[in-house]
């Protein structure tokens, strides 16, 4: 099998398995009675979040925003949950780690039997209907969002860089790209594919004795990408994919032999991986970093007297984008 096949094959398996992963959620819940914790584990457990008693953390009473992102991360949940409880009164409060965000809502004081525990529970699951953590179709506006903005979500993104051009003469050429991504909901925007045009200004060959012309690269890609969340705002996003680089050669020799323009396509192999970070709701900025692989040397003129690509390219750009649905 080549070994493009079996790296594209176990990219895919890697992704969705941790699209699988994903979809559970972990909620911790500090210092939790049992009754309320067995409550709270039955009024989630269709949402498929799960729910960790955390008996190691500070007094609830006074704990902080601070103190519950530094909870959430030394525990690895996606949410924080404690009882506070004040001159007769108690609030259950919640800590939503991606929106960094604390919301609370009073429940019922006293003792907790099984029906407040359930009634608390109840109050717990409203909350998170306002947070990240409770499956899309279920957060507030959750179901008519889904049907506005229909089976996924389509990306928008422009970038620029340099790709580094180890030919006769080893330089960086600046490089600029659009692409256009989906991202689909079922895959909960672990899975997309995007499409991609790039070009640049190309380079003079100016290094061959009595010839002067100019090299271009007009490429069109495709590719299978994927994203790892790192966090609330980073993630990773590895690509594989194929490319068409449309190339021309025009210039002229200055001993009178005639002009020479040359025109050829050459598909590759892509491999990229991509830093990104959500700085607001719909966009992102980042960087990715992108090795093409030619297959062969390509050779321009006679025995490649005018130029002479190696089968390995490379190219690191910064991206801005945002989805337009």
């Amino acid at each position: 099998m080549p070994f493009a096949l079996r790296t594209l094959i176990v990219s895919v398996v890697l992704l969705l398995t941790n699209t699988a992963w994903a979809e559970r959620r972990r909620l911790g819940f500090i210092r939790a009675p049992e009754r309320l914790a067995h409550a709270v584990s039955i009024a989630l457990s269709p949402w498929e979040i799960d729910t960790v008693s955390l008996e190691t953390a500070p007094d609830s009473r006074y704990l902080a925003t601070r103190d519950a992102r530094a909870i959430a991360v030394a525990k690895e949940v996606d949410a924080i949950a404690w009882l506070v409880e004040n001159e007769g009164d108690r609030a259950i409060w919640l800590y939503d780690v991606r929106d960094d965000q604390t919301v609370t809502r009073t429940v019922i004081p006293g003792e907790i039997d099984d029906a407040s525990a359930a009634s608390i529970a109840l109050s717990l699951k409203t909350l998170l209907r306002a947070s990240t953590v409770a499956p899309p179709q279920e957060r507030l506006g959750g179901r008519a969002e889904s049907r506005i903005r229909g089976p996924g979500v389509f990306r928008l993104e422009l970038d620029g860089g340099s790709r580094l051009n180890a030919s006769t003469g080893t330089f960086f050429e600046s490089r600029v790209g659009f692409a256009v991504s989906f991202w689909p909901r079922f895959l909960e925007d672990r899975l997309g594919l995007a499409v991609r045009y790039e070009d640049g200004p190309g380079w003079c060959l100016d290094a061959v004795p009595s010839y002067l012309g100019r090299f271009a690269d007009h490429t069109v890609s495709a590719a299978l990408r994927g994203r790892i969340p790192l966090g609330s705002i980073l993630a990773l996003e590895p690509g594989i994919g194929g490319a068409l680089h449309i190339t021309t050669i025009t210039g002229g020799w200055w001993n009178g032999l005639p002009p020479v323009d040359i025109s050829r396509n050459y598909p590759a192999a892509e491999l990229s991986l991509g830093l990104s970070a959500t700085i607001a709701r719909w966009a992102l900025l980042g960087a990715r970093a992108t090795g093409a692989y030619w297959g062969d040397y390509h050779r321009y003129g006679e025995g490649g007297a005018i130029l002479t690509l190696p089968p390995f390219q490379g190219n690191i750009a910064l991206f801005v984008g945002g989805a337009i649905n």
